[in-house]
């Protein structure tokens, strides 16, 4: 479980202890993101809102594998949104579908992202 309302921090849950850690953070706040798993990468987190100012959405990607080391050097999306939807298709594809953005209000777009480094 990673961000939240001026919030950039993960936990994870331990089966063992019955407990919630914090497994470290991410490198910005994002509330109102969507996230998948990509197996090559494990958790797979797009745009967000930063909680700053209105209209502080994000196009950036970040992904982890443990929720403590973060990977930034993804491309980032086409639009910065939140309140998005998102799915991991075939191993490295990410569908996202719509959202919300400042500028362009309700989105109704669908984007297919092969992830890649940058």
């Amino acid at each position: 479980m990673c961000g939240g309302l001026r919030v950039s921090r993960c936990k994870a849950y331990n089966a063992a202890t019955n407990r919630w850690v914090t497994t470290g953070g991410m490198s910005k706040d994002r509330h109102l993101a969507a996230a998948s798993i990509v197996p090559t990468l494990g958790l797979f987190i797009t745009g967000g809102w930063s909680g700053v100012a209105e209209g502080t959405q994000t196009s950036s990607v970040e992904s982890t594998v443990d929720g403590a080391n973060f990977r930034t050097d993804l491309a980032s999306m086409p639009y910065a949104m939140q309140t998005h939807c998102q799915v991991t298709l075939d191993g490295d594809t990410v569908v996202v579908v719509g959202g919300w953005h400042r500028t362009a209000h309700r989105l109704r777009t669908v984007y297919r992202y092969t992830v890649r480094y940058v």
